[in-house]
C-alpha cells in the first residue's frame, strides 16, 4: 500500500443501484415497488447532500451495486460535481464488499467511513463526530434501532479488518453486536455514535415524517416526496 496517505477521511455511501422491485424491499410490501423506489432514490440524493456538506473534511464515495440504468431514473445530479466518486461493489455478502471497499480506500486514506443511505435524516454532528473519532480510535459504529448499524469507520493501521465483518448474520438484530465483539476480541479501540434509525419498513418511514417537524436535516428530497405521496402509503 502507498504510504502517502490523504489527510482528510474517506466518506463512502453504500445503496444498491436503484431498480423496480430490487430495492427497499420490505417497504415495499407496504407501499408498493413503484413508490418504494422512488422513495430509495430520495434516500440516496439527501444522503449524497449530507456527505456535501462534509467536503472540507472528506471525500465522498457512492458504492453502487451495479451500473445505473438512466431508465430508470436520471443520474443523481449531485454526482455530476466533482465533489463525489463512483465505484461499485466487490460481490460477495456484505461483509466481504465492506471489507473490500476499505480495502480499497485504504490505498490512499488513513480514514475511511461506511454508511447506507436508508437513514437520510442522520444528523450532520453525527458524521462528524464519527470522523473525529477516527483521530483518536481505531474504529468508530453507529448502533441503529433494529440491532445493527447505520454506520462503521476503521483505521487503515488495523490489521486482518476482514474478521470485523466474518461470521456476521447479516440482516439480523445481532449484527451491531456481534461486530463490536469482534472488535474487541481484536483489542481495537471503538468510539461508539448516538443510535439512530433506518427507513425499512412503513412505521419507520411515518416516523421520519414525523421527525423532519423538528430535526434540523430536512431531507429535502425526501420531504418532497412524502408530500407528493400526501399519505397514498
Amino acid at each position: 500500500m502507498s504510504t502517502n496517505k490523504n489527510s482528510k477521511t474517506a466518506l463512502a455511501l453504500f445503496t444498491k443501484t436503484p431498480e423496480l422491485g430490487q430495492v427497499k424491499t420490505r417497504l415495499a410490501a407496504s407501499i408498493g415497488d413503484k413508490m418504494a423506489l422512488e422513495f430509495h432514490l430520495a434516500f440516496i440524493a439527501d444522503s449524497l447532500e449530507n456527505a456535501f456538506q462534509l467536503t472540507t473534511i472528506a471525500d465522498s464515495y457512492l458504492y453502487l451495486t451495479q451500473p445505473w440504468n438512466l431508465n430508470i431514473a436520471p443520474f443523481p445530479k449531485m454526482l455530476e460535481t466533482s465533489q463525489f466518486r463512483l465505484k461499485y461493489q466487490s460481490s460477495g455478502d456484505l461483509g466481504v464488499r465492506l471489507s473490500n471497499a476499505f480495502l480499497e480506500l485504504f490505498y490512499t486514506y488513513q480514514k475511511v467511513i461506511i454508511i447506507g443511505t436508508d437513514s437520510p435524516s442522520l444528523p450532520i454532528p453525527y458524521l462528524e463526530e464519527a470522523i473525529l473519532a477516527l483521530t483518536k480510535q481505531d474504529c468508530v459504529i453507529g448502533p441503529a434501532i433494529d440491532g445493527g448499524y447505520y454506520l462503521i469507520g476503521l483505521n487503515r493501521d488495523i490489521k486482518n479488518l476482514s474478521e470485523i465483518f466474518t461470521n456476521i448474520n447479516w440482516g439480523t438484530e445481532k449484527v451491531f453486536l456481534e461486530t463490536t465483539m469482534c472488535i474487541q476480541n481484536k483489542q481495537l479501540t471503538l468510539h461508539s455514535l448516538p443510535i439512530w434509525y433506518d427507513i425499512d419498513t412503513l412505521p419507520d418511514l411515518v416516523r421520519l415524517e414525523n421527525d423532519l417537524l423538528t430535526l434540523t436535516n430536512k431531507c429535502s428530497a425526501t420531504s418532497k416526496l412524502l408530500k407528493i405521496a400526501q399519505r397514498k402509503y
